[in-house]
């Protein structure tokens, strides 16, 4: 869309190309300035003096404290919030749950195709309830995907415990451990709160 800014009985005005031309010839002889804001086919790019020229900006500073004096509020009381090292922690666990969640599984993978329970296992378990702990801290994660978790560990415990080797019980258990992770990574719930027979009474 072609946008022109003008001067119309003294008053700067936006317009596009129709416009413009709608306004018929005894309008445009009234018009004393016109100047070309959008030309037709491009995109609208400006810096901060245009965007305060043109009107999409009522002023331009160079930091917060310098806004708050323009605005006649310096004499306000500022509260900072900043990130505690709990939040800085649960955002780096974040960034490294796809890492974690592959060497828990490889993990526990390799404590179910070795005898007995020992430090594949430990550390399979450490690293795949760090991700989960670190999901529910942050609202992703509920009692459904800790459910899922749960009863995915007790298979894998049946399947080292009461019948060592891999079967049925260490596929269901892995099965169960990766969807509740998988769940507690997503932002929907299941089930949906939303569904009818989820509703309260």
């Amino acid at each position: 869309m072609e946008v022109y800014r003008v001067k119309l009985d003294g008053d700067l005005v936006f317009m596009d190309a129709q416009t413009y031309q709608d306004l018929g010839k005894e309008k445009q002889a009234r018009i004393t300035f016109k100047e070309t804001v959008v030309a037709k086919g491009e995109l609208l790019t400006m810096d901060d003096a245009e965007a305060r020229d043109l009107g999409f900006s009522s002023m331009s500073v160079a930091n917060f404290e310098a806004m708050l004096k323009q605005l006649a509020l310096s004499d306000l009381t500022i509260t900072r919030i900043e990130e505690s090292w709990s939040e800085n922690l649960v955002s780096l666990i974040g960034k490294l749950s796809p890492i974690l969640m592959l060497i828990g599984l490889g993990s526990l993978y390799t404590e179910i195709k070795a005898p007995g329970f020992g430090v594949p296992g430990i550390v399979g378990i450490l690293c795949l309830a760090l991700v989960f702990f670190n999901q529910y801290l942050v609202g992703l994660a509920s009692y459904t995907e800790l459910l899922i978790v749960v009863i995915g560990l007790i298979l894998m415990g049946f399947e080292l415990f009461v019948m060592p080797g891999f079967g049925i019980a260490g596929i269901a258990g892995i099965i169960c451990i990766t969807a509740g992770l998988l769940l507690s990574l997503q932002s929907f719930v299941i089930p949906d709160p939303n569904l009818p027979w989820e509703k309260a009474l």
